[in-house]
């Protein structure tokens, strides 16, 4: 019934050229992997529409936020990859094999240095304040590269494909899932109903036809729970180990979602620094590293003075 009044209600939408579709499948059902939002009934449902927030509401509040995050996570991992692949690849075509690779804030400092040079007819309040924003957003990378670990391109390529790794590993999981928790149904079906199907085998032949009729249902169940546990070669008697094989991959997930949801990955930022690695590429430059003052200050001790350090030495400058 369900699946002819949703052809019906499909067929309405088209007869109108409208695009929207509706699909009464779950999302386990539809191969989608993001979380189901739960039914707020008329009551809960009259309530937000007035405004008022509940807690059902607000429980699919984080649901759907939950599910945007991630689904715009993966998104953005995917274009990461393909555009840092045809980067790395640029990069190696123009270097030479040996020859240091700079650093993300590298680039961004050249795209400065390019856009610098462009600005001989701005006013001197135009450049101040232009030098002013380049500054400031060089000073946002910089703290971006420290929280994140990621110096280089090719670090941004790892890291891409952990979080990518990760993804493929929760969709693994959720489908193994799935698996276990049909496992998990049939056995307590078969749990639940053998006490019937014990004693549907009881009795005369007569006795026996008519309990079979007055519980059908709970028979074709128990059957086809059967069935499955055979032809998957599972036991029901393992039920307390598929049981703590689901809580464990649940867990797995939920530790994932929290390591993807943690991803400093902010979306502006990301295609802030794209842009300017493309225009610096773009313009044929691949530019040299220039040391910060951290790493100048972490440089080994100066052959023929091992008494006082590179790090001393700038220290006494910075005085």
């Amino acid at each position: 019934w369900r699946s002819k009044w949703a052809e019906a209600v499909n067929r309405c939408y088209e007869k109108n050229g409208l695009a929207v579709r509706v699909d009464l499948r779950s999302f386990e059902r539809q191969g989608k992997e993001q979380l189901p939002t739960i039914h707020l009934g008329p009551a809960v449902a009259h309530m937000e529409e007035k405004g008022i927030r509940t807690e059902l509401g607000d429980y699919n509040r984080q649901i759907k936020a939950h599910n945007t995050a991630l689904s715009s996570l993966r998104r953005m991992l995917v274009d990461l990859s393909s555009w840092l692949k045809s980067v790395l690849e640029k990069i190696t075509e123009i270097t030479e094999k040996e020859a240091p690779q700079p650093t993300i804030l590298d680039f961004v400092n050249a795209y400065a240095t390019m856009q610098k040079a462009g600005r001989t007819d701005w006013s001197n309040k135009g450049k101040q304040t232009a030098a002013v924003n380049d500054v400031k957003f060089s000073a946002q990378v910089f703290s971006w590269m420290q929280t994140t670990g990621i110096t280089t391109l090719e670090d941004f390529r790892q890291a891409v494909n952990e979080h990518n790794a990760d993804f493929s590993r929760l969709s693994e999981n959720r489908k193994a899932i799935r698996r276990l928790d049909t496992t998990l149904k049939h056995i307590d079906t078969i749990t639940r109903l053998k006490p019937i199907y014990d004693q549907s085998k009881r009795g005369f032949d007569q006795v026996k036809a008519k309990y079979a009729a007055a519980h059908k249902e709970e028979l074709e169940q128990f059957q086809k729970a059967v069935r499955y546990l055979k032809a998957n070669k599972l036991n029901a008697s393992d039920r307390d180990q598929f049981a703590a094989q689901r809580n464990a991959l649940s867990q797995e997930n939920n530790d994932l979602e929290q390591k993807l949801r943690a991803a400093h990955f902010d979306p502006e930022l990301v295609a802030q620094i794209r842009y300017r690695v493309s225009k610096v590429l773009d313009a044929g430059v691949i530019p040299q590293h220039e040391p910060t003052m951290q790493e100048r200050l972490r440089q080994p001790t100066r052959e023929g003075n091992p008494q006082k350090t590179k790090t001393l030495k700038l220290q006494e400058e910075l005085e």
